[in-house]
């Protein structure tokens, strides 16, 4: 009945007639993508059939039907609609206003926690381990195929309970300052990420780290340590061997070398990876957003004109 791939929005089949075909490709359609609305089904005919004469000389019709917006999955907002941008507005108000009773008792136990803080700080083992080179051949030979390139590593928690609960809050609230504040392709300056995402795995003694990042690894790790090592130092600086640190956002990937090493050393070949647009810059695909939101809309004379300057 059908000729294409299980994931494809286009449908190709056939019937008895042109209605039975459009039936079964509408049908199939919905089996893909449950909630399909049929004003987003487009219809082709290809044939519309020869009936033949007592069977002799039959051609059942055939139409290729094709989905134009493919439905959200059960109980998820399409991105942009009104439900989900409702949804985002909440998180956005309802975080800041129960954390804000808190706040009176974070300032009492603020110079606590720091001179805790720097207890740990000053005990923690900071070894500068190089990793091996054959490690470091083989992650090379992954790197550098596309325009883009996929980072992946794993790393053991101190095991100290205050490292454990400092990391526990500090992935906290950088998720929701990037899900608010650096949302626009912009972390802190650093404009080459496509995907970013920190995990807790075995009962939060460990965290995975992900990333999808333009240029070599070399690039990527000196525009973080140029422009948010203090980032990098905030989880981190939580990991089993990280660089020395000082008030948790000082020193730390400062010391570029012994950064470099200890990413090197807790990375993970990523043998499968997946890019929407691989041969695209994060910069890229933005002027390729800009210049598709400028054709649909409504621009002044001035934006048109800058719109025409940046093709």
């Amino acid at each position: 009945m059908t000729e294409s791939s299980e994931l494809d929005t286009q449908v190709e089949a056939t019937g008895e007639t042109v209605g039975e075909a459009k039936w079964s490709a509408l049908r199939e359609l919905e089996r893909r993508f449950p909630g399909v609305d049929k004003a987003n089904v487009q219809f082709a005919v290809v044939s519309e059939g020869e009936r033949g004469l007592l069977g002799v000389g039959h051609v059942p019709a055939r139409v290729i039907a094709s989905l134009t917006a493919v439905p959200a999955p059960d109980g998820e907002e399409e991105p942009g609609s009104p439900a989900a941008r409702l949804r985002e507005l909440g998180h956005l108000i309802v975080i800041p206003l129960l954390l804000l009773p808190l706040l009176p008792l974070a300032l009492l136990a603020a110079p606590f926690y720091a001179l805790v803080l720097r207890r740990h700080e000053r005990r923690d083992a900071a070894p500068h381990v190089r990793p091996d080179e054959e490690l470091v051949h083989e992650l090379a030979a992954l790197e550098d195929h596309v325009v883009q390139n996929p980072f992946t590593a794993l790393g053991h928690v101190k095991p100290a309970r205050f490292r454990r609960l400092s990391l526990i809050v500090i992935l906290f609230l950088l998720d929701y300052a990037t899900r608010h504040l650096f949302n626009r392709g912009n972390l802190a300056g650093v404009k080459t990420i496509h995907f970013a995402r920190w995990v807790f795995i075995d009962d939060r003694r460990r965290v995975f780290f992900a990333s999808n990042y333009d240029g070599s690894l070399e690039s990527y790790m000196d525009d973080f340590i140029d422009k948010v090592a203090w980032g990098l130092n905030l989880v981190f600086s939580n990991g089993v061997g990280y660089p020395k640190t000082r008030w948790l956002v000082c020193g730390g990937a400062r010391d570029e070398l012994a950064f470099k090493d200890y990413l090197r050393l807790h990375q993970v070949p990523t043998r499968v990876w997946y890019s929407a647009y691989d041969s695209l810059t994060a910069l890229n695909i933005a002027q390729n957003e800009r210049i598709r939101s400028s054709l649909h809309g409504d621009s002044s004379r001035d934006e048109e004109r800058a719109w025409v300057q940046s093709l």
